[in-house]
């Protein structure tokens, strides 16, 4: 079914000669009009490349001093499933008392502002000790609750509301996790808790979660399994020639074992400047490109590669653990295809990879296989330790024990001193080296199933970029407790003390 929507307002309005102009990247009607209204025209750029993606077209009819109206068109499948009807005994959400508890100062004033202007009313504490001793003074009716505060896991926390307050006073509990996975939505169901938000938290996805909480009398249900690659999409990467662009030696080799899976084959460059010297050496079927990376970034290198009109129809894939709307308007106005979520999903490498790479199978019959599933307990990677998830781990290598136990082994062999490299560059004034370490790490520990110390990476890297100076030594200090744990756990696992 084709859509057609719409869009007026009663703006400055345009002329047929600055219409003709209007959807180029970095346009404005004049440059009096950036001044005025501080846009920079990247945005029409962006939604004309996005409704192109959905089969639609976008245009706009004007004329100046009396508004513009904006079209677009969308193609959309026709749903089989009637939707589940409402829950007829949705509780009234007015004057709703919510208590934030995050020992992060950023990240607790967000949920605070986000709160209050839904209109609820909202007090923010930093620990589960001072959250305990809010309930105990006044009742709320919603906890939104970090999972890892700094001197508690944020479950056992909630575990204590539950048990120690008194019945009537037990308020909604929703945890808050810059790492939802399964294994979060696993825990929250065997809590009995009320739902879960990963960061970032937009208005829209806080008041869903409002709503669901408290408008649900079944227990959280767990998201569905992704749906495997179809055999024919596998069968036609075999043999695709992609170019990888990756600094990160841990994340190089897991990128490289995925990919040679299906029978694909892989030319390593370690930066921007890298990448652009083999590219123009030899053709690819498509380009895996880092973001963040020293010497040369993706985004500088992708710019460069669409440069030239040889390159104009290569894809080029952003691969990122930042994956929030900005960082994804910004690839797509530079030319990228499409993007790559860290710590890499193999069902979706292989099937992004599939939409954009356009060829034949090599041979007729049975694409290659993935690896077999997980073997039962005593035949594989033994259950992992505190800190670990193995459900998560395995996920990361489609199921190969014997490929997920040697990534935990280059693990220990190359991670062991990350949190002393961040401290180095701390201390010599490099923030961006130091960000960028442990922007890498969200990716390495999500790969091998380490989640609490993945989403300190992302919190940490958050701080460094962003927070006050004085939130950054707490979180190094957890970060780099989380990451001897592991070691410790891992050394003992593999048999490596």
């Amino acid at each position: 079914m084709t859509l057609k929507f719409s869009v007026r307002d009663t703006g400055i309005g345009m002329s047929p000669d600055q219409m003709r102009l209007l959807f180029q990247p970095f346009s404005q009607v004049d440059s009096s009009s950036t001044r005025k209204f501080t846009g920079t025209g990247l945005g029409l750029a962006i939604s004309k490349h996005l409704v192109g993606m959905m089969g639609g077209e976008l245009w706009v009819e004007s004329e100046p001093g009396k508004g513009s109206e904006f079209f677009f068109t969308a193609i959309f499948g026709l749903g089989h499933l009637m939707p589940a009807p409402r829950n007829a005994q949705m509780e009234d959400l007015s004057g709703l008392r919510i208590l934030v508890v995050d020992d992060s100062p950023i990240a607790r004033l967000i949920l605070h502002g986000l709160a209050t202007g839904l209109g609820y009313p909202t007090t923010m504490v930093a620990t589960a000790e001072e959250a305990f001793a809010e309930l105990q003074r006044a009742p709320f009716d919603l906890v939104l609750l970090d999972w890892h505060l700094a001197h508690e896991d944020g479950f056992e926390a909630a575990r204590r509301i539950q048990t120690e307050l008194g019945v009537h006073a037990i308020p909604r509990i929703i945890i808050v996790t810059a790492y939802g996975d399964e294994e979060v939505a696993r825990r929250v169901e065997e809590e009995k808790l009320d739902g879960y938000l990963t960061k970032p938290i937009s208005p829209s996805s806080l008041f869903d979660a409002i709503t669901h909480a408290f408008g649900r009398k079944t227990p959280v249900q767990r998201a569905p399994a992704r749906l495997a690659t179809a055999a024919e999409d596998l069968g036609r990467l075999k043999g695709a020639r992609i170019l990888l662009v990756e600094d990160n030696d841990f994340n190089q080799q897991v990128a490289m074992e995925l990919l040679a899976l299906v029978g694909m084959e892989v030319t390593l460059a370690v930066d921007g400047r890298d990448a652009l010297e083999k590219a123009h050496s030899e053709p690819f079927d498509a380009v895996l490109m880092d973001l963040q990376m020293p010497v040369m970034d993706g985004y500088e290198a992708t710019r460069l590669l669409r440069d030239e009109a040889r390159f104009a129809t290569l894809p080029i894939l952003a691969m990122t653990a930042h994956a929030m709307l900005p960082e994804r308007e910004r690839c797509l106005a530079l030319g990228m295809n499409d993007y790559v979520t860290k710590p890499i999903n193999p069902d979706e490498l292989f099937g992004t990879l599939a939409r954009w790479i356009q060829r034949e199978e090599t041979a007729p019959g049975t694409p290659p296989p993935l690896p077999p599933p997980p073997q039962a307990a005593g035949t594989g990677v033994p259950p992992g330790p505190e800190g670990l998830s193995r459900e998560a781990g395995l996920a990361a290598f489609s199921g190969n024990v014997a490929l997920y136990e040697k990534m935990l082994g280059r693990f220990l062999e190359l991670k062991l001193e990350a949190a002393q490299e961040i401290r180095e560059a701390l201390a010599q004034g490099e923030a961006e080296t130091a960000s960028r370490h442990a922007h890498s790490m969200i990716a390495v520990a999500g790969t091998i199933g380490a989640v609490q110390l993945s989403g300190l990476s992302r919190d940490l890297q958050n701080a460094i970029q962003d927070g006050p100076p004085e939130a950054i030594p707490p979180l190094l200090a957890r970060f780099e407790a989380a990451l001897a744990a592991v070691v410790t756990e891992l050394k003992e696992q593999l048999g490596r003390g």
